[in-house]
This record gives structure tokens, C-alpha cells and sequence, in this order.
């Protein structure tokens, strides 16, 4: 351990020690009469504050300064900092200060900050992305990338109009998860219903978390299981039905990303449905409708915009899904009817693309970013979708879901 390091250390310390000091002080400061404005501890909480923010400004300049000057003064500088604003903080607080609003400013000061971290990342990773697409742009037409019919980046060295065209992609991408949604939606949103519906406190308390600590099981599993079991499966049936069959195939996929998406769709479906104000249900069996009349006629059409929400969060969801694609549908880029063959999506071909040990400004590698631009693109605009379908109904009918 470095000084400068063993004196942020004491400084620590020496802070925490300044928040007995500063309460002390004001609690036994002349002028007994007059009360504090703020509780005690908040004027501990700053005088704490303030110490190590000056230990931590000395810590940094004592790094920076390290290599360039080994003075001791550098070195001892987060305790000296730190004893001096301790000191300027007890002889300045006094009983009129409002230490809980000052502090107040200063945590919506660290909350702005971290939020403008996270938006500076996002935005960061979508300016890295949109100019090497620009640069991949600049060598292969828009057009043909767009609507080419032919995905084969090994052909790039021979003829980059007919290597790069992501239709395939596209179709594969959009299969997959049209077979995801078709097998999830209804089991997930039936389950809500009875959930939020039909099942007692007790079941529900017992199936809520069971359900969502299903949502927390990695890709990689179902990718696993799918790749062991189910694909076999699915080969030998559409064998069984006269169809040419691969192990590596689209339904399988779909299936196993649906699974996963299970608990998801149904976790936010059962929240959608328990949302809808109880006077609808009320009004409904006043009039004379059954359980089941109330939720087809009334509940399942109020929550009817929450669950397409829901659904296209979903879709956003399996269109990003990566692992599943790449264990159980394979990398083969080709347009592919058939559900027992198998086809590719983007998530897949990005990793494969990446993985090579091609020039990183070669059009392969550069197609990899075109085609995380497109997805970005894309399921952006499915939750911009989602978000203003929740904000319509949100204003119309006044509820949220």
C-alpha cells in the first residue's frame, strides 16, 4: 500500500470521526434558544461528506502527481485536505445552516451523474456502431445490403454486391421469432389470466416467484437442453413426416426461445391484468355476467393494449436472443420455408463475424456493425411502439398498466 493510499485510508477514518465532532458541536453550540434547522445527524452527514470528497480530489491529484514529483506534501495531500475541510466544516455549520437540503442538492447532484452515465454509455455505443457501419457503408452499396437476397461475407474478396444482403437474416430473425411468440403468447397469457384471476393467495405467492426465477435462467441452458433433446426430437418427427430434417433447425429454436420467454410474458401479462381497476370487475357482476363472461367480455379488452405491449416487448426480446440461435439453428444463411431445416438471424451471424481473425476494417468484420445498426434500429422502434400504445390507452382510459 502506497502513502497517498494509507493517507486516503486515515482520512477515511478522520471523516468518519468529523461526523461525532459535527454533531456534537451543534448540539452543545452557544445559543441553546434557537433550534437547528435540520436534525443532528444530517449535519454529521455533511461535515462526512465534504471530508471525504476532499480525500478522494487529494487521492487523485497525489496519483496523477506520483510520477512527476514525489514530494512529500503529494503524498500526505488526501489527509492534509481532509483534516482542513474538517476543520473549515466545524467552525462554519451553525443551527440556521439547512444541512438536509444542502445534502438533498448534493444527491440529486450523484443521481444526475450516474443517469448521465448510463445515457453517455448508450449513446457512446451507438456512435461507435453508426460510424464503422458508415465505414462498411462506403464500400458495399445500401441497397444491396438492404435487399440482397444472398448472405456469404466469404465471398466479399470476389464480389461485394452479392456477399452481403440481409434478407436471409432477415427471414430467418423474423421466423424464429414469429414460432417464439406463437408458442409462448398463449400459454403465458392464459397463465396470467388464471394467476391473476382464478388461483387463491396461496397458490399465487407460491407461482409468482417460481416463475419469475424461471425468467432468471440463462440462454445457455435452454440452448443446452435444446441442443441434447429437443432438436433430436424435432429432427426425428419431421423425418416421420416426410420432410428433409437437420438437427440444427428453425422450430427447435423457436420452441426453446418461446420457453424462455414464458415467464417474461406472463409475469408482465399477470401485472397488466391485475392493474385493471377492481370497478370493472364490480360493475360487470352487478350486471349479471359470470367469472368468466366479466374476464372474455370485460378485464381480457381493458388489458388488451398492456399484453401487445407486452407481446412486442417480447418480440424485441427474441429478436436479440443469441445463444439459443447459435447452439440449435446453426449459421446457415438461406431463405428456408421448411421449420425442420435451419436458418440464421442476425444476432448469429454478428458473433460468428467477430470471432474470425479477419482485418477489423475489412468488410466482413465492418458487416457485423451494419448489422448491429439494423437491430438497434429495429427494436428500438418496437419499443418506442410498446411505450406509446401504454401511453395512449394510459391518457384514454386512465390507468396504468
Amino acid at each position: 500500500m502506497s502513502i497517498s493510499h494509507f493517507t486516503s485510508f486515515l482520512s477515511g477514518i478522520l471523516g468518519f470521526f468529523g461526523y461525532f465532532i459535527a454533531v456534537y458541536r451543534i448540539r452543545y453550540q452557544t445559543s441553546p434558544s434557537r433550534k437547528s434547522v435540520s436534525q443532528l445527524k444530517y449535519y454529521g452527514y455533511i461535515t462526512f461528506l465534504y471530508t471525504t470528497l476532499a480525500a478522494v480530489v487529494g487521492l487523485l491529484v497525489a496519483y496523477y502527481a506520483e510520477g512527476a514529483a514525489s514530494h512529500k506534501l503529494i503524498k500526505y495531500l488526501p489527509i492534509n485536505l481532509s483534516f482542513i475541510t474538517l476543520i473549515l466544516c466545524i467552525f462554519s455549520l451553525n443551527r440556521s445552516f439547512n444541512a438536509q437540503f444542502h445534502l438533498e442538492k448534493w444527491f440529486k447532484i450523484f443521481i444526475l451523474s450516474i443517469s448521465s452515465i448510463s445515457i453517455l454509455g448508450v449513446i457512446a455505443t451507438i456512435g461507435i456502431i453508426l460510424n464503422y457501419s458508415l465505414q462498411f457503408f462506403a464500400k458495399v452499396n445500401f441497397f444491396d445490403f438492404l435487399f440482397g437476397l444472398t448472405w456469404n461475407p466469404t465471398m466479399a474478396d470476389k464480389d461485394l454486391s452479392h456477399a452481403f444482403g440481409i434478407m436471409p437474416l432477415l427471414f430467418g430473425t423474423f421466423y424464429i421469432s414469429a414460432i417464439a411468440i406463437g408458442f409462448a403468447a398463449p400459454i403465458a397469457i392464459n397463465a396470467a389470466i388464471y394467476l391473476s384471476e382464478y388461483s387463491g393467495k396461496k397458490v399465487r405467492n407460491l407461482l409468482k416467484p417460481a416463475v419469475e426465477m424461471l425468467a432468471a435462467i440463462p440462454s445457455i441452458v435452454y440452448g443446452y437442453l435444446g441442443l441434447i433433446y429437443i432438436s433430436p426430437v424435432i429432427k426425428i418427427i419431421g423425418e416421420t413426416i416426410h420432410l428433409s430434417a437437420t438437427t440444427e433447425n428453425t422450430l427447435s429454436t423457436g420452441l426453446l426461445i418461446g420457453m424462455m420467454m414464458i415467464p417474461m410474458i406472463m409475469s408482465l401479462s399477470d401485472d397488466v391484468i391485475r392493474s385493471i381497476p377492481k370497478d370493472l370487475r364490480f360493475s360487470a357482476l352487478a350486471l349479471g355476467l359470470t367469472k368468466h363472461e366479466t374476464i372474455k367480455n370485460v378485464i381480457i379488452p381493458a388489458a388488451k393494449p398492456g399484453i401487445l405491449a407486452v407481446i412486442i416487448l417480447a418480440i424485441s426480446r427474441a429478436v436479440g436472443e443469441t445463444m439459443i440461435v447459435i447452439m440449435c439453428a446453426g449459421l446457415n444463411s438461406e431463405i428456408k420455408v421448411n421449420p425442420f431445416q435451419a436458418v440464421s438471424t442476425f444476432t448469429a451471424q454478428i458473433t460468428n463475424l467477430l470471432i474470425g481473425d479477419d482485418a477489423f476494417d475489412s468488410p466482413k468484420t465492418l458487416s457485423a456493425f451494419a448489422l448491429a445498426l439494423i437491430l438497434i434500429i429495429f427494436t428500438m422502434t418496437l419499443n418506442l411502439i410498446a411505450n406509446k400504445i401504454v401511453k395512449h390507452y394510459k391518457e384514454k382510459y386512465g390507468y396504468n398498466f
